[in-house]
């Protein structure tokens, strides 16, 4: 028996907090108490400031050693904190398994120091925020099997989300990719097989996509049925 105590929004977390280092202690461009402000209003007035963060910063999910250094350090201290912990006669059992709660509460919250704004989706699972990860699905993988995992069995879902004719054209590299992903110690990928142009044509016309099926956070569902915000998510994970 076990309790699955569950982290939403790892890579949000890393990315957060990889900002706060890097403009409140290492560039110094902000006071803590201002930056925090600065996201507490949800970066209104500031929207290059929010560019920068987004398009200059280190960010989990691109072979960035910086980044992935520090998704070691709050792996290693989610893992601490329950490490020899026993509830009654259940084992703690942490992950990142997110389901919908990704979406669904970051619906509900304000912006993140990593230039989220408020009201959308916090990252999926153990991925890389939406659309941050830039360098490949390779350089991707890298990142996400830099740390080990083992301890989070709880879930470590990696969502990647390929174009139908690049995945046709590169199934061999697709392949080798995936045996990589489980040689280094990945728990569970999860793949997309749809373009962006398809997502949006669904919101705008749900009754030509009915039966269009996508894979969200542990669980496959009609994209049509999904809320806004969970739609925009999976539109904006990043296509290789």
């Amino acid at each position: 028996m076990f309790e699955q105590p569950i982290f939403i929004g790892f890579a949000t977390a890393v990315d957060s907090l990889i900002t706060i280092r890097e403009l409140v202690y290492t560039q110094k461009k902000f006071s803590l108490e201002d930056l925090t402000q600065i996201v507490a209003d949800d970066f209104n007035g500031n929207e290059s400031l929010r560019q920068f963060i987004i398009n200059k910063l280190p960010h989990y999910g691109n072979d960035d050693p910086v980044a992935d250094g520090m998704a070691a350090r709050l792996a290693c201290s989610l893992q601490d904190i329950f490490k020899g912990n026993v509830v009654l006669w259940d084992h703690m059992m942490p992950g990142t398994f997110s389901y919908i709660n990704h979406a669904t509460a970051g619906a509900k919250m304000g912006a993140t120091f990593d230039g989220r704004k408020a009201g959308t989706s916090y990252s999926d699972g153990c991925s890389a925020v939406q659309g941050r990860d830039v360098n490949g699905p390779t350089a991707m993988i890298l990142s996400l099997t830099s740390w080990n995992q083992s301890a989070l069995l709880g879930g470590m879902v990696v969502n990647m989300k390929f174009g139908k004719e690049n995945l046709r054209r590169k199934k061999e590299s697709f392949l080798a990719m995936v045996r990589a992903f489980m040689e280094r110690g990945g728990i569970e990928l999860q793949v997309n097989v749809v373009d962006r142009a398809t997502l949006e044509d669904a919101i705008v016309h749900p009754e030509n996509h009915r039966d269009l099926i996508v894979r969200i956070g542990g669980y496959s569902d009609y994209f049509t049925r999904l809320s806004s915000v969970l739609q925009q998510e999976i539109i904006d994970r990043t296509e290789y």
